[in-house]
C-alpha cells in the first residue's frame, strides 16, 4: 500500500481547560493498493479452464480526522479516565460491490508468492461514488497500583537491597456504534477503513519487581 503523497498532523494529549484533555490526528492521503505481479501465471482453474484470478489494484483520495476528549479523575489509589470522541473520513471513491472481511482475507492469502492454488476473488469496483463516514466512540480507562515491600531482602550477587512487588490492574472499555457507512463498501488500505461496531472490555495486569 502506497501513500503518494500524505500529509499528517498528530496532536499529543494536552489539557484544554478545566481538566479536559484533547488528542487528535488528521491526515490527507492519496492511497494506492498494489498487489503483487507474478512472473509465472496462476495454475489453471479446472472449472473455467483459465488461470486463477489475481486481485486488482485500486486507489482513492482519503481525508481522515480523529478528535478525542478525556477527563482524568485521580484519587490517592485509583485513576479513572472517561473519554469520548468522533472520527470523520471522506473518500472520493468507493465500491458498489461489497467485499467482506473473509473475502478481504482471501485477497491477502492469494497475494503470497508460495500460494499455488486459487479461487473466486472478490473485486472492488469504482461505482460507489464518494463517501463520508462518521464514527462515534465512548469509553473509559481505569487503573490502580498495589504493592508490597520487603526491606530485609538482600543479595550481593544480584545487587538486591530491598525488594518491592508492584501490581497494576487495568481495564479499558470501548463502545463504538455502527458507523454511518458499511466498511464492506470502502476500499481497504489500513485499519481506518475497517472500523465497525464494537463493544468490548480489555483487561490487563502488569507486574514488576523493583530493588
Amino acid at each position: 500500500m502506497e501513500r503518494l503523497p500524505e500529509w499528517r498532523l498528530d496532536i499529543p494529549r494536552q489539557e484544554l481547560f478545566w481538566n479536559i484533555y484533547y488528542q487528535g490526528e488528521t491526515s490527507i492521503s492519496d492511497l494506492h493498493m498494489k498487489w503483487r505481479e507474478f512472473d509465472k501465471p496462476r495454475p489453471i482453474n479446472p472449472l473455467t479452464s483459465k488461470p486463477y484470478e489475481d486481485s486488482k489494484n485500486y486507489s482513492a483520495f482519503r481525508m481522515d480526522t480523529l478528535h478525542m476528549f478525556y477527563y482524568p479523575i485521580k484519587f490517592s489509589w485509583f485513576h479513572f479516565t472517561p473519554r469520548t470522541g468522533f472520527r470523520m473520513t471522506y473518500y472520493d471513491k468507493s465500491s458498489d460491490v461489497p467485499v467482506s472481511a473473509q473475502e478481504l482475507g482471501f485477497k491477502s492469502y492469494i497475494d503470497r508468492e508460495d500460494v499455488t492454488s486459487g479461487g473466486t476473488v472478490a473485486q472492488y469496483d469504482s461505482h460507489g461514488g464518494s463517501k463520508f463516514r462518521f464514527v462515534f466512540e465512548v469509553g473509559f480507562e481505569a487503573n490502580t497500583k498495589i504493592y508490597q515491600a520487603w526491606q530485609n531482602v538482600r543479595n550481593a550477587y544480584f545487587q538486591l537491597d530491598g525488594l518491592r512487588h508492584v501490581m497494576e490492574p487495568y481495564v479499558n472499555y470501548t463502545y463504538i456504534p455502527e458507523p454511518t457507512v458499511d466498511r464492506d463498501y470502502l476500499y481497504y488500505f489500513d485499519d481506518v477503513d475497517r472500523i465497525t461496531a464494537q463493544n468490548f472490555v480489555r483487561l490487563r495486569l502488569r507486574q514488576r519487581l523493583q530493588t
